[in-house]
């Protein structure tokens, strides 16, 4: 790869930096100003990426008005923590480590900064007093288990001269390091008591990811619930976690993607558009290794500003140089995509991530606005925005939605018209569809228009107007405007078909991976 343009290169360093500061401050966020000071950047030039970010939906902000990350991240993180096997496989293997020693397991990466590594996961046991970090926290390398374990691999070369102890006893300098990795080596593994918390003790195992990256396994516990006899039954238990956790790696993600790169359309020429793609393509193949033409497939860019962007992504550990010249995720976008799902559930907060879009639709309608999310068996109402009108329709979150009554509902089962065979046709009212083959023609008309229209069929005096959203081309819910009949006319109609039509595309692009 030439030699990377330093402009070009500090850019992409920049924007990078940014999201990353976004991430470590989520979900309080920053103001202009502040992160400016703390990135030591110019504020026009912060200003001016926040709010490019916030148009690709990396970034967002906040009712208080701070920048914090956007939905979009969210979603691609979540697509990440899905996917990727770090997550995926070693998810499962913690669960079982931290049973069998009831004691906090923690799987941590390397990063570019020789001096520190990312917890990505941690699964504490169910007791009062125990260890307890934090997904995407970044920890010393040279104290503590879990760095210590990481530098069995990667060796002392690039540390620092002097170090920074946390603690009396920690290393504070690579001599200090490499004594303790020798009797790591001694004894199978790293044992690590106070090196980094001072009341905290751990067990740790390294083992190597690909050629720039490496990896901890960890159990720690509470200094004073230590016991020297049971070291080498923890380490073996390590070791097992380990071997397979790498086995399942190795078959996982050991070989390029054969997919072809294909050039995406309506590529944007910025560079944070570019870095939205690059993400974007990082976290969809996660399961597998990259050729290094994939990613300047995926930001559409010039040969060199592909080749500029890959570099600096690279440098920043948004990427992984592996052998043989693959790419994979890197130590940067996996701590994102930890720091992001630190709650422990990834399920995605739909009405969260659509709060927005909704608010603007009710903004631009006047009119009340919900969102139904369709899990392939029913529809549920799961979030509202209320119109500003005195005489508005008010819609109750958390219920269930018809299918076969009611604009929201008739625009979801459109797309999965078999359905209709298993439903019984109650009626709400006088207007409610009742005959099958009469709403099969219509959903026909429906699916191919895109839009679904109800007229007092749930509730009587209501006028609705719904569109579908998809994920990844699986119909998932339907966003509707709700009117009072009374103020539903032919050219107000078609301005919100228009509207409702608008933000379930925007929400489909914004919830997709594909």
């Amino acid at each position: 790869m030439k030699a990377a343009d330093p402009q070009a290169h500090r850019g992409a360093i920049e924007v990078l930096g940014i999201i990353d500061a976004l991430v470590g401050r989520s979900p309080e966020g920053w103001g202009v100003r502040e992160l400016a000071e703390h990135l030591g950047a110019s504020r026009s030039t912060v200003n001016r990426v926040l709010a490019t970010l916030a148009e690709y939906r990396l970034a967002g902000q906040s009712s208080h008005g701070l920048y914090t990350v956007g939905p979009r991240l969210r979603v691609l993180a979540a697509t990440l923590r899905r996917r990727h096997p770090l997550f995926a496989v070693a998810g499962p293997l913690l669960d079982a480590l931290r049973d069998a020693t009831l004691a906090t397991a923690v799987l941590s990466v390397s990063t570019p900064d020789p001096c520190r590594c990312t917890v990505l996961l941690c699964r504490e046991p169910a007791l009062p007093v125990r260890y307890t970090l934090t997904p995407g926290a970044r920890l010393p390398t040279y104290a503590g288990a879990a760095g210590l374990a990481i530098l069995t691999q990667t060796g002392t070369a690039d540390l620092p001269p002097e170090l920074d102890p946390p603690t009396r006893s920690a290393a504070r300098t690579p001599d200090d390091v490499d004594a303790m990795l020798a009797e790591a080596e001694r004894r199978g593994g790293v044992v690590s008591i106070g090196k980094h918390i001072p009341d905290a003790a751990g067990i740790a195992r390294g083992f190597r990811i690909d050629h720039a990256m490496a990896g901890s396994i960890t159990v720690s516990r509470p200094r004073a619930e230590f016991d020297e006899s049971r070291v080498d039954a923890t380490l073996g238990l390590i070791s097992q976690a380990v071997e397979e956790l790498t086995a399942r790696l190795t078959h996982t993600g050991g070989r390029p993607s054969s997919a072809p790169a294909r050039r995406p359309p309506g590529l944007e020429p910025t560079l944070v558009g570019r870095v939205a793609r690059l993400i974007t393509r990082l976290c969809t193949a996660a399961e597998t290794a990259m050729t290094a033409v994939e990613p300047a497939a995926a930001v559409g860019a010039r040969s060199v500003a592909a080749e500029r962007l890959v570099r600096a992504a690279g440098d920043f550990g948004l990427l992984s140089w592996g052998g043989d010249s693959v790419l994979r995720v890197g130590p940067a976008l996996l701590g994102w995509a930890a720091a992001l799902g630190a709650g422990g559930d990834d399920r995605l907060d739909l009405a969260e991530l659509a709060r927005e879009e909704l608010s603007r639709l009710a903004d631009d309608t006047g009119e009340t606005v919900g969102l139904a999310y369709f899990d392939g068996d029913r529809a549920r109402l799961v979030a509202t925005v209320p119109g500003r009108e005195a005489i508005r329709y008010v819609l109750q979150t958390d219920v269930d939605i018809p299918l076969y009554a009611g604009a929201i509902g008739k625009s979801i089962l459109a797309y999965t018209p078999d359905l209709l065979e298993s439903i019984e046709l109650v009626p709400y009212t006088e207007r409610t569809p009742v005959d099958k083959d009469a709403l099969r023609v219509e959903l026909k008309r429906i699916a191919e228009r895109g839009w679904a229209r109800g007229e007092g069929e749930r509730i009587p005096e209501a006028s609705g107007i719904a569109a579908p959203f998809f994920i990844d081309g699986r119909i998932s819910g339907a966003v509707t405007v709700t009117v009072p009949r009374h103020r539903m006319d032919h050219s107000r109609a078609d301005v919100i078909t228009h509207a409702v039509r608008q933000v379930a595309s925007r929400l489909t692009g914004l919830l997709s991976t594909w």
